[in-house]
């Protein structure tokens, strides 16, 4: 469990993500509160373009060597290696979204609190 809540330990956090060397990247994801995409998208598109991408129906199916994300709801009823799980807080208002997300790992699962 990791708390972020500037830009820079974002930003750290994400660059983190990216050179973690136990997975490739196709066997990590992602998964994005709904609440938090929009704000986690600006600053991918700012930062990150090049190594990480979000799931479309479009592009599910095509191999990539980004990272992509998601939100755990767009990505229920699948599965990767390593799951990393942004979340505003853990709390009854999240729990479905937090469960969903989490059950989504199947090796490795990181939560990040994104304040």
């Amino acid at each position: 469990l990791f708390s972020v809540e500037d830009l820079k330990s974002k930003l750290e956090m994400i660059k983190g993500i990216i050179t973690e060397t136990r997975f490739t990247s196709s066997e990590k994801i992602i998964l994005v509160q709904s609440q938090l995409i929009d704000e986690f998208t600006s600053i991918v598109n700012d930062y990150f373009k090049s190594d990480i991408d979000e799931i479309t129906e479009a592009n599910i199916n095509i191999p990539t060597n980004k990272i992509r994300y998601t939100s755990p709801i767009k990505y229920r009823g699948l599965e990767n290696d390593s799951v990393y799980l942004i979340t505003k807080e853990i709390n009854d208002s999240t729990k479905i979204q937090n469960f969903v997300g989490a059950t989504r790992a199947m090796n490795a699962l990181k939560i990040i609190l994104w304040i």
